[in-house]
């Protein structure tokens, strides 16, 4: 009487029943090429979000050096514009300082759409 009311026997033969029920409604089934599409699926899947990934990682490494360029050059011309003695020292302040907090705000306005 203590084996019928054992719980291992119980959920061994409710897993039989299951394995059964799943024979029946499976014969027909090629199991392995059902495995086989499934992991075929998940690799490209993988592929997929590696080549993305790679992609938005090569724009953003391009806008980057473009960005940085173009902040340079600034710089480069007003510093150039200068020492000429065509920019007098406060206008020279100004204009260093906005380059600056431009490039500072920029970079940080993209770090935030990440």
């Amino acid at each position: 009487m203590a084996e019928e009311n054992n719980p291992e026997n119980e959920e061994n033969s409710s897993n039989k029943e299951l394995v059964e029920v799943l024979k029946e409604f499976l014969k027909d089934t090629n199991l392995e090429k059902i495995i086989t599409s499934y992991n075929q699926g998940k690799k490209e899947e993988w592929e997929a979000k590696k080549t993305f990934s790679t992609d938005n990682l090569s724009f953003w490494h391009k806008r980057f050096f473009k960005d940085s360029f173009i902040v340079f050059l600034i710089l480069f011309a007003i510093v150039l514009l200068a020492w000429v003695d065509k920019i007098s020292e406060s206008t020279l302040g100004t204009l260093l300082g906005s380059v600056i907090g431009y490039a500072i705000g920029n970079s940080r306005r993209f770090k935030e759409k990440d």
